[in-house]
């Protein structure tokens, strides 16, 4: 329930308190009308026969008809002599308090009946190394090789069928400059590593797959295995 409903509730409250009061003191006058009306009817007391020499009036045969009349009495008497404002603040305070009432047992039930929360759970994406491709060449290696292995036909299958909401090809290359050729054809290493990206994509024929490119994790070395481990295409997927 938001603050302002809440409002309006208390409100609402409010004006059911002050129709209640106004009811019951409503009653409570035609009680006192109707008891001075007997009075009135009855100023001559009229003989009864409970006992010898015992004179007893209709009015007087009311339960509890004095208690009622000195509260009355004490009531009114009260409330003639006290300022407006200070019944105002009386008024006031009386609803105050079935607000706060209202909000007590809203705060309760909003506490017995909130379904507790769930922990958001991450899921953790996964990662498919593709590679290695030849050296200035975007084309698909004849002899692919995947890791984990079995990672790219697993996802090619898993493409057919049910394609994952989140799949990212990103494309890498060795930190070598390009060849006479290459340059040719890509015109630079940045160009080389987007069409690897995209030659993995058209192999797994997915429709709505994002393409990146990223550098070399190995600079300033000549070795030939550190330079082909990073010919290679990274997937990542949920």
């Amino acid at each position: 329930m938001t603050l302002s409903q809440l409002a309006v509730l208390n409100v609402i409250l409010s004006v059911v308190s002050f129709v209640v009061f106004f009811y019951f003191a409503y009653q409570r006058a035609v009680e006192v009308k109707r008891l001075m009306d007997a009075a009135k009817a009855n100023l001559v007391r009229t003989p009864q026969t409970t006992a010898p020499g015992e004179i007893r009036t209709d009015l007087q045969g009311i339960p509890n008809v004095d208690k009622i009349l000195d509260s009355m009495a004490n009531l009114t008497k009260s409330l003639s002599k006290a300022p407006m404002h200070v019944v105002t603040l009386v008024a006031a305070m009386f609803f105050m308090l079935i607000a706060l009432a209202a909000l007590g047992v809203q705060c309760w039930c909003d506490s017995e009946t909130e379904p507790p929360k769930k922990e958001a759970s991450l899921i953790a994406p996964t990662r498919c190394v593709v590679g290695y491709f030849s050296s200035g060449d975007s084309r698909m290696p004849d002899s692919v090789t995947d890791s984990p292995r079995g990672c790219l036909g697993n996802l090619q299958n898993r493409m057919k069928t049910d394609e994952p909401p989140f799949v990212v090809a990103v494309g890498h290359v060795d930190f070598r400059e390009l060849q006479m050729q290459p340059r040719k054809i890509y015109g630079d290493n940045l160009s080389l590593a987007y069409q690897r990206a995209v030659s993995v994509q058209t192999y797994l024929a997915g429709k709505s797959i994002f393409l990146l490119t990223a550098g070399a994790s190995h600079v300033n070395t000549r070795d030939p295995n550190l330079l082909l481990e990073d010919r290679m295409v990274e997937i990542w997927y949920l």
